[in-house]
């Protein structure tokens, strides 16, 4: 943003008039989607009269301070325009971009059904290599857990309904829950 100065000559003294483009962003991280915060705070000694954020998804605003639905991932790189009542214009955009982040996609392998007492194997398989899974968090709702993608067989030595509860996260933080039944 380099900002604009306008002069304005007077009988007895010159007033320049300018503004100069810049906004804040608040979003925490964002997985698949979500919603960004953007605050203006550009400087000025005129009234703003137009506000136009172009949010990089094809969308955009004329609120001073507007908030943003992204809907899905990607790297998205904000600008806000202003123009003053006096004709000043500035623009400020964000070059880094705000990113919205793939949760990982994965899901858990294994018998749904089996006699007592059941010996059941479970394996974690992800269906989008684009996303590292860098953790699991298995329950297997019969007392056990493990962190390995590939777990130890589990033992099942009552009959009943068992949800298989995999939370897995990958390297930007995001994170899946999956659950599968099991009929012993």
């Amino acid at each position: 943003a380099t900002g604009c100065k306008v002069p304005i000559l007077g009988k007895d003294s010159i007033q320049v008039f300018g503004v100069i483009a810049s906004f804040e962003r608040k979003a925490g991280l964002l997985c698949d989607s979500g919603t960004a915060k953007f605050n203006n705070t550009s400087i000025n000694n005129d009234l703003i009269v137009n506000y136009l954020w172009s949010f990089g998804d094809g969308k955009t605003s004329t609120q001073q301070d507007p908030s943003h639905q992204y809907t899905q991932p990607g790297t998205y790189k904000t600008t806000l325009s202003v123009v003053t009542q006096r004709g000043c214009k500035d623009t400020a955009g964000d070059p880094s971009g705000l990113r919205i982040h793939s949760s990982p996609k994965a899901v858990i392998a294994g018998d749904a059904g089996a006699c007592v007492p059941a010996i059941i194997n479970f394996k974690g398989m992800i269906s989008n290599p684009d996303t590292s899974i860098v953790s699991w968090k298995w329950d297997f709702a019969n007392g056990n857990s493990s962190t390995q993608q590939n777990p130890a067989a589990q033992t099942y030595s009552a009959a009943g309904k068992f949800d298989v509860k995999a939370v897995v996260s990958n390297n930007s933080g995001c994170k899946a829950t999956l659950i599968k039944s099991v009929d012993i």
